[in-house]
């Protein structure tokens, strides 16, 4: 048994002490189930988004980067910081996602309370039914089952999350070194680009090294440059530690609740006729806000608009909605959402185009708020570092190709992308040298579509109740 299983047993077997003669995990009584995962969550939270800080600045210790790359051997520094940053998020991360698992195991399973008195999880006056299980759980030697597989769905997430960091480091570090060289750029300056890019993905790194391009072209270099250069990664590394965090954090709270939901019903200790019910955060997006009062079996898929099944929140990057076991409404055993629409297609560079269209590119959950307010035009520093247009503009557009298969690579870092079109003639679009069209006007959503799986589709129709 590993040394991670087997201090989680021993402190089952302290909790298991802690409970003799029935009584209860210490938290607030009567807590509402969006408040308590969400507690849960903001604490894991925090944990990972200072694991992923701390890996990103602390895998370039050491290491002279100047030097690799004067020399040419920046695979060197490639192969060390990736590791690093490997080792350092999964050590982290899987101590924060197997805390978060087991508090929200103790959580649920002593709770009887509505999701929120603002907010009714349907609409319908109801009762969340007494999960009042946790001590059989403890007194059951089954408990000592349901902890490892906690422990392992940790490990799991934990590794997936150090895989694709260390990944995207090595994809990151790699394209900062052809920019340098592109550009130009003396040692110094070409070490600055390569740190800053340490903890970006792949949009925040084109991102930067477009800065690079501009700061270069505008005369300015040595300590001004990597202060510049230096202060937008700062920024970028922020935001995605921010949004990793928060989505993984939900996973692990969710998560560690669908497991003991699992667990219960497994032992009989769970009603049978219970299902479980979306609970939408107060103020969810445009793609979650028609999920709230879902209902599925519990080893049922909740129907998320843009046609994907998810076991349990979230549904999307940065969710921060929440779930729980709930009476069936009506008495009927599940009140499910509307039939799914058509499944979003997911872009390429492969993604075909049709002659007479400019394309969008976004995420589902803008594609959500598009449905109902339409596109409208904002200022070069919008989701951007940037200052002004590539043509020194500054005035509010909205950006458009008529290549499919070129303009998906612009959609936002987070979430699921999209692509949107319109046609040519139904709006004055100007030109850009650099193919690229743009619009300084609102464009109704009535006249956009989205790309499914089924083809193009209006896009009111896949997003109705947006």
């Amino acid at each position: 048994m590993s040394p991670l299983r087997s201090a989680t047993l021993l402190a089952a077997v302290a909790r298991l002490e802690k409970a003799v003669g029935l009584r209860h995990v210490a938290h607030p009584p009567r807590v509402p189930v969006y408040v308590g995962l969400a507690r849960i969550a903001d604490q894991a939270e925090r944990a990972v988004a200072r694991a992923l800080r701390g890996a990103w600045t602390d895998a370039l210790d050491g290491l002279d980067v100047a030097d690799a790359y004067q020399r040419g051997d920046v695979e060197a520094v490639v192969a060390t910081v990736a590791e690093r940053v490997h080792q350092r998020v999964q050590d982290a991360s899987g101590r924060a996602f197997l805390r978060a698992r087991q508090r929200a195991a103790e959580f649920v399973s002593g709770l009887d309370a509505p999701p929120t008195a603002a907010q009714p999880a349907s609409g319908v006056a109801k009762k969340f039914p007494q999960m009042d299980f946790f001590h059989r759980l403890f007194r059951s030697l089954d408990w000592f089952l349901l902890n490892p597989r906690m422990v392992t769905a940790a490990l799991t997430q934990a590794t997936r999350l150090s895989q694709v960091e260390r990944e995207t480091t090595v994809q990151t570090i790699r394209q900062a070194v052809v920019d340098g060289l592109e550009q130009g750029l003396p040692y110094d300056e070409a070490a600055s680009l390569i740190e800053g890019s340490v903890g970006l993905n792949d949009r925040q790194q084109r991102a930067l090294a477009r800065l690079s391009a501009r700061l270069r072209d505008q005369g300015v270099d040595g300590a001004a440059y990597d202060k510049a250069v230096g202060q937008y990664a700062d920024r970028a590394r922020a935001y995605r530690a921010e949004m990793i965090a928060r989505t993984e954090g939900q996973g692990a709270s969710n998560g560690g609740a669908f497991d003991t939901y699992t667990e219960g019903r497994r032992q009989g200790i769970l009603e049978a006729d219970l299902v479980k019910e979306w609970i939408a955060a107060p103020d969810a997006c445009p793609l979650c806000t028609p999920m709230n009062g879902q209902q599925q079996p519990l080893g049922a898929l909740f129907q998320v608009p843009d046609g994907r099944g998810v076991e349990h929140p979230p549904a999307h990057p940065n969710c921060r909605c929440k779930f729980g076991m709930a009476e069936p409404v009506g008495g009927t055993p599940t009140r499910t959402a509307p039939a799914a629409p058509p499944v979003l297609a997911q872009p390429g560079p492969d993604t075909p185009s049709e002659v007479g269209y400019q394309y969008h590119a976004t995420n589902a959950e803008r594609a959500a708020s598009i449905a109902q307010a339409g596109l409208t035009p904002h200022g070069p520093s919008y989701g951007t570092d940037q200052e002004t247009w590539p043509d020194g503009g500054t005035g509010k557009r909205t950006y458009f190709n008529p290549k499919a298969g070129t303009v998906w690579q612009f959609a936002p870092e987070d979430g699921r992308p999209v692509i949107l079109r319109v046609k040519g003639d139904a709006a004055p679009f100007k030109a850009e040298g650099t193919g690229d069209t743009y619009l300084t006007k609102p464009v109704p959503a009535s006249l956009l579509e989205i790309q499914t799986d089924q083809g193009w589709k209006p896009l009111r129709d896949v997003f109705p109740d947006a």
